[in-house]
């Protein structure tokens, strides 16, 4: 399958107090067409900065020092921000995370939709708008004539989510970013989500990236995975792979570490330790202080992504 997002040697900084943060480095991804791809990591190891450095949504204080990333033919990085806005929703949509916040509190779900559409200049009439409106509604468990009517207080977060996820798609993209799209939300309501994205993947072929910390969902719904720690990639590998046979050290903690209905809880441990600074972070593998079989090259020296039974992995112990 071809790529349909590369990413390559991405940098991305935020100018703090402190000093220069860098939260993204060089890392490196595929997103495959006609697939979902996961991207996973604990909070805080720069999943969400690194999805805001290919949308160009960083903060004032965030940048993009370095690297490359193309969406099919196109380098979105040396696109001018109004070059940007074309492509954001009619090509490349992204629900944020915490996205039910996102709607505006004054106007109703339909205008949504209607604004939607009608800042990309498409020629639909308004009818046209809330036809298709209420069909992607449906496919989300939510009753048009009711939601398309209500301001945002009036529903719950779950469906300010799927609403948000609908409003995603009504410009047809050809690829949709999910950032922790089930955080904050009941089991139930994320069932539902992810049924939802399934049927959507299913229906349409529709590659998607699904940022999450949340390995049940990267288990229900992704192809394949990279795992990000402390601002790098450390391994890329299908989902069956990452699950019975993960390679990187922390990739085996964090699998290491889900509760099990079945198994005895006390055989679970955590991975020890803490992540480290990004302001500072430790020379050499940055997991080397948290992992049991680093050696004085883990210390020193930084290992490359290399290719291990199909995947990608950053160890030394594949040398």
């Amino acid at each position: 399958m071809q790529p349909i997002l590369k990413v390559r040697d991405l940098i991305v900084e935020y100018a703090v107090r402190e000093g220069i943060l860098q939260v993204v480095s060089k890392a490196s991804l595929d997103a495959l067409e006609g697939q979902i791809t996961a991207l996973v990591g604990e909070s805080g190891c720069g999943k969400t900065t690194l999805i805001d450095g290919i949308m160009g949504t960083l903060p004032p204080n965030g940048y993009v020092r370095g690297g490359q990333v193309f969406f099919k033919d196109i380098d979105l990085l040396r696109l001018s921000e109004r070059e940007r806005q074309k492509i954001r929703w009619e090509r490349i949509a992204m629900v944020f995370q915490a996205a039910q916040n996102s709607l505006n509190p004054v106007l109703r779900v339909a205008d949504h939709f209607i604004e939607t559409v009608e800042a990309h200049k498409r020629g639909l009439s308004k009818k046209e708008i809330l036809e298709k409106a209420s069909e992607l509604l449906r496919k989300a468990r939510l009753n048009p004539e009711v939601v398309l009517r209500s301001y945002p207080h009036e529903l719950s977060g779950g469906m300010k989510q799927r609403v948000i996820i609908a409003l995603s798609l009504i410009l047809d993209p050809e690829f949709l970013i999910l950032d922790e799209p089930t955080s904050a939300l009941d089991i139930y309501t994320q069932s539902v989500i992810i049924d939802l994205l399934r049927a959507i993947h299913r229906e349409k072929n529709l590659s998607m990236l699904l940022v999450t910390h949340d390995l049940s969902i990267v288990a229900e719904l992704a192809h394949r995975a990279a795992v990000m720690y402390a601002g790098k990639i450390i391994e890329i590998t299908d989902v069956r792979s990452l699950f019975h046979d993960p390679k990187h050290p922390y990739t085996r903690g964090l699998i290491g570490a889900i509760p099990s209905l079945i198994e005895d809880l006390s055989s679970k441990k955590p991975i020890p330790g803490n992540p480290p600074s990004l302001l500072n972070p430790p020379p050499g593998c940055r997991f080397h202080p948290r992992c049991p079989y680093a050696t004085d090259k883990c210390k020193k020296e930084e290992p490359p992504l290399v290719k291990v039974d199909g995947g990608l992995v950053a160890c030394w112990l594949y040398e």
